[in-house]
């Protein structure tokens, strides 16, 4: 039977425990010949049991399927549908998620609950830093978190919130003088995602090529866990890389799963045109960076604690901290700035997002840092006949909010290291 790799379908959905497969699997559509699973395996170890005679080998002995690699690539993709004033999101873990809603929390760890957005009932301040929203629907936004206020014809400006007080927001950077937002203009609430302090959610995968006949292929991940690498460059579809492994898997036969491939859930892919702010650490207004490409991993580390649950595994935990920084790879322009930072540690916010049409229309993606450093030397490159320079920046904890740190019980956005946002 003949098969082709490129006709398949494949899915992902929140486990309620670690021995149960997601109930709920969402379609997510991936890049490339999509070899999912396809490098699972069970080991093996050899039997070396006293035996009779030279050459009386024996059959190895099969260990637990632990350790079976998962690596899936999507297109960073535009909402669908945003979360303006009306919507009614649903968390990652709910049967109405979003394919990328499961994605992305794979991938940082925490997910700040999903709220609608509101309008704008009146703006303040030289430049503008108040934007009150309708009554009541303050308690819609988080202090930490990011915003989009759509504007006719135009990119939404996309600005953090500082401070909540009732229906008042306060946001930063401020917008420019003579940029007060339409009254009613739509406020958007966002989709977000920053690193956990604690975590232990894993995920269900499953793969089918299409074929004809009784299918044969069929695979299921169970309990899967890892990280992921978003990578943006200009003038090219954003994507997102992630790679995990899973604690179990079937092997492949039939699992009773429909081959025709669907569409996710998703719009359409975005092009990375970014707006990049490479500014002074808490500084009131943005500047520009020349920055050609942006990379970054979240890293996360992951460690099993033995039990009877699944394959001798009683639970998996995220353990990563100091030792495993978060650091972006940059590209960008040739000058001295970078190596005059680096050799001063410099602290500066680094904001780079793609907005995607105009208006109501407009689409976001994109990821904030409150403070970055540059921590490894420069190197010279080139950008076709341009000279340009690598550098490595780190993210570190965001400062820039004051009030007391919120306990570790609580969403961490306020104070996280980096916080990527789609809407």
């Amino acid at each position: 039977m003949a098969i082709h790799k490129e006709l398949s379908r494949t899915r992902i959905g929140v486990q309620s425990s670690l021995d149960a497969a997601a109930s709920n699997m969402i379609d997510i559509e991936v890049v490339g010949d999509a070899n999912v699973l396809g490098e699972s395996r069970t080991n093996t170890a050899p039997n070396n049991a006293q035996r009779r005679r030279r050459r009386d080998f024996t059959t190895p002995i099969h260990l637990q399927k632990s350790g079976s690699p998962v690596k899936l690539t999507a297109y960073l993709k535009g909402l669908a549908a945003v979360l303006g004033a009306g919507a009614s999101p649903v968390a990652f873990s709910n049967a109405s998620a979003l394919s990328h809603q499961v994605l992305y929390r794979a991938a940082f760890g925490a997910e700040l609950t999903p709220a609608a957005g509101s309008t704008v009932a009146s703006s303040s301040g030289t430049p503008v830093d108040h934007i009150v929203v309708a009554s009541g629907h303050g308690s819609r936004f988080v202090v930490g978190q990011i915003i989009a206020i759509e504007r006719s014809g135009a990119a939404p400006w996309v600005r953090r919130v500082t401070a909540i007080s009732t229906d008042t927001l306060t946001i930063s950077p401020p917008l420019g003088s003579g940029e007060s937002p339409d009254t009613s203009a739509v406020v958007r609430n966002l989709y977000q995602y920053y690193p956990g302090e604690t975590d232990s959610t894993v995920f269900t995968v499953e793969h089918a090529y299409r074929e004809t006949g009784t299918p044969i292929t069929q695979m299921r991940a169970l309990a899967v866990h890892g990280q992921a690498k978003i990578t943006t460059e200009i003038n090219a579809v954003g994507q997102v890389e992630f790679s995990g492994e899973s604690v179990s898997h079937t092997t492949p036969g039939d699992l009773s799963l429909s081959t025709n491939p669907v569409a996710d859930d998703m719009g359409s892919p975005l092009v990375w045109q970014p707006v990049l702010w490479w500014t002074a650490f808490g500084a009131a207004a943005p500047s520009v960076a020349d920055l050609s490409k942006v990379a970054f991993t979240v890293p996360r580390k992951w460690q099993k604690v033995p039990g009877a649950v699944l394959e001798g595994v009683g639970a998996v935990h995220e353990v990563a901290g100091r030792g495993e920084p978060i650091e972006l790879e940059c590209e960008g322009l040739f000058d001295d700035e970078a190596w005059s930072e680096f050799a001063s540690g410099t602290e500066r916010a680094l904001v780079a997002y793609t907005v995607v049409g105009s208006g109501s229309d407009a689409r976001i993606a994109g990821f904030w840092c409150p403070r970055v450093q540059v921590v490894e030397s420069p190197k010279i490159t080139y950008m076709d006949a341009l000279v340009s320079a690598s550098f490595k920046v780190r993210a570190l904890m965001a400062t820039d909010i004051s009030g007391a740190t919120p306990s570790l019980s609580t969403a961490e956005i306020r104070t996280a290291n980096i916080i990527w946002f789609v809407g």
